[in-house]
Formats: C-alpha cells, structure tokens, sequence
C-alpha cells in the first residue's frame, strides 16, 4: 500500500509503480507528475481538501470496485469511467469573486465619499487596496489587490445639498497559492460611474449614493494534471462581469475638546454583481462554469475625530465592519462531463479598522488629501489608500 500527500515526479518513468491486488491513498494537496503504473484489482482512495485542482489518469490499471474511492467536503470531484480520469476543481476560484466585489465597493464607495469633500469642480484621486481572505477545509487563502483613477465633478457645496459625478477605472488581481504551486491566477479590467450627494439637517447629515460598472477577467487556473511535463498544466478563460452598489451613511458632528470635531456615522452598502458563465481551454480537461448573481451587504459604525492643524485638517477615525455574503451560494460546474453545483464557502466576517487623512496645500490654488486605512478581523485582513487632488480653476 503507498500513501502520498506530498510531492512526486518522475521525469523518465512512473511516479507510482503497483503490483495486482494492492493499495493507493492519495490525499490533498498531493501532486503527481508522470504515469501511476496500477496493477489489477488496485483500491484508490482519494481525499479531498484545500489545494490546487487535479486531472490524475487511473487507466493504467483495474480498479477494485470499478471505480476510485471518493472522500471529500465541498471541493467538488469529476469522474469519467469511460477514460478513467478523476479531476477536481479548486473552489477558491468561486469564492474570491465575492471577495473582490465586496473589496472592489470598499474602494469606490470610499472615492466617492472623499471626492464629494473636495468642494464644488473638479477632482481626480488615485486609489489602491490590498487584502487577505483565509480559506477553510475546502478553500485556500487568497489575496485581492486594486488599483484605480478617479476623476468626478461637484456642485452646491457649502449648502443644504451637495452632490457630484464620478467615473474611472481600475485594476484587480487575485490569486491563491497551493502548498507547491499558485494555484490560480485572476486579472480584471474595470470602469465605473456613479453620482454621490451629501445632506445636512438638524445637525445631521446623509451621505447616499450608487455605483456602477463592468469588469472584464482574465483567469489561469493551475491543474495537476499526471501525463503533463513535470505534472503541470494551466487552463485559460475570459469572461465578464457587472456590477451595482448603492451605498448610504448617515451622522452628526458634535463640537469636542481642544477645537476637534467628533463624528459618529452608520453606514449601508450593498455590492450586486452578475457574472457571466464561460468555457474554459487550453488543458486536457477544462471546466465549464455557469452564470452567477452574487451580492455582499456591508454594514458598519465609525467614530471619527477631525481637526485643522498648521499643515491643514487631519482626522482620525475607528469602527467595526461587518460583511455578509448573499446572492447564489452555488455555482454550477462541468468537467469530465459530469456537472456538479459546487457550494461557496465564504461565511460572514467583522473586522475592526482605524484610519487617518490629511488634506495639504498643493501650490496657491490646489488640495491634497490623503487617507488610509487598515482592517483587521477573524478572515479578513486589508490595507487601503487614496489620494485626492483638487485643483481650483
């Protein structure tokens, strides 16, 4: 009997070699590259878990059963009996799209936010976030990184009621790692446009406002395939995505000691997003992955602390955030001609967060502002920022 979890390739011959009426336990996140030589009437189990996905040929041999032993949790497994092949699909893939889409809000809501400070005209910010996501029993860590350009317009400011246009552009990038290779790889090009207006009354005040925009993605998912040189094999798709965020805060500033300005807040937003089915090519067996709507709810409170100082205004500010996941829970998903609906695993997290911001005084005429913030909490871990540029014409 051979148990493998690790690591075997053979360059010149078989990686697993097995007489007749014999034993084989393979287990995630092990990875095979080169021929499994099987005897007759040879039992294969194969256990699931977090790891890259899997095309693994059992054709060299019987199987005792006809058929491989399947152990498993939500990792989703294929199996051909006609070619004898048993694949897996890494699910980390589903889940980091709403990882990205509650990160993607994040960024624009607050651009929106901080441009709609800047006063009546023009103002162009750059922004960029960076986050953790832990995985579980079926699901790798993964990071997501933004980039982007903002450029909006603003009027009535110093009045009852402000409000402004927005547009812009981004980048994303995700990607999780397996203990011996990435495991996927996410690039996406997005634009975006919204309206954002600001309200005072009684001492109050209501931030609201909506976003909108579109992603196009391009993906690379890792596939240990055994019969592939040294074990390894990429698949490739490009598919697109839509999005809308509505997104509300609500206030008040109270008068604090030694001239600062305290301000609690509530805020809302909700991210929907609608992502296209697509095919993908480029390996020896590639998936095929439904359309999918999927939605995070974002709710949080902040305390905030602003003062103007020689260099201009700073503030400070600390909050909880708590971000739930709606929309499909499953996705649908063939390989090997088998179709599976594969469950996401993304369970609602909370993170506490501090930030600070500074506006400077750019030349005669112009603002500087600059902001950031970090996130910490069971599952999620980020860093954002965002600089702001306003020039008076």
């Amino acid at each position: 009997m051979i148990r493998n979890n690790g690591r075997i390739v053979s360059a010149q011959s078989d990686a697993i070699a097995l007489g007749a009426n014999n034993e084989l336990a393979l287990s995630a996140p092990a990875f095979i590259g080169g021929r499994l030589a099987l005897g007759a009437n040879t039992r294969v189990t194969i256990t699931t878990g977090r790891s890259h996905s899997i095309l693994w040929d059992l054709s060299s041999g019987t199987l005792a059963g006809g058929a491989p032993v399947l152990i498993g949790n939500r990792v989703p497994v294929f199996y051909d009996p006609g070619t004898m092949l048993v694949a897996t699909y890494d699910p980390t893939l589903l889940d980091v799209s709403q990882d990205a889409l509650g990160d993607v809000s994040d960024a624009l809501a607050s651009t929106a936010s901080r441009g709609l400070q800047t006063g009546d005209g023009w103002w162009v910010s750059a922004f960029g976030a960076a986050a953790d996501h832990s995985g579980d029993i079926a699901t790798l860590d993964r990071t997501v990184k933004i980039g982007g350009l903002a450029t909006g317009h603003n009027f009535g400011a110093g009045s009852q009621f402000s409000a402004g246009l927005l547009a812009g552009i981004f980048t994303t990038q995700a990607g999780a790692k397996s203990p011996f290779l990435q495991s996927f790889k996410s690039d996406g090009t997005g634009f975006f446009a919204g309206f954002q207006g600001h309200a005072r009354q009684w001492g109050g005040w209501l931030d609201f406002g909506v976003i909108g925009g579109g992603i196009s993605h391009d993906d690379r998912r890792f596939v240990n395939h055994n019969l592939a040189v040294a074990g390894v094999s990429w698949t490739d798709n490009a598919h697109g995505s839509w999005f809308a965020i509505p997104h509300a805060a609500i206030g008040a500033d109270f008068a604090g000691r030694s001239a600062w300005t305290i301000t609690p807040s509530a805020q809302l937003r909700y991210a929907a997003g609608w992502i296209e089915g697509y095919g993908e090519n480029g390996a020896y067996a590639n998936a095929t992955v439904g359309v999918r709507s999927i939605g995070v709810l974002n709710a949080a409170v902040e305390i905030a602390a602003r003062k103007m100082t020689v260099i201009g205004p700073v503030s400070l500010r600390a909050g909880y955030s708590h971000r739930s996941f709606v929309g499909d829970r499953a996705a649908e998903v063939s390989l090997l001609g088998v179709t599976r609906f594969v469950e996401s695993g993304n369970e609602d997290t909370g993170a506490f967060y501090a930030g600070a911001g500074a506006i400077v005084a750019v030349g005669a005429r112009g603002w500087l502002d600059l902001d950031m913030r970090a996130d910490h909490g069971e599952g999620r871990k980020s860093f954002s920022g965002n600089a702001t540029l306003k020039i008076q014409f």
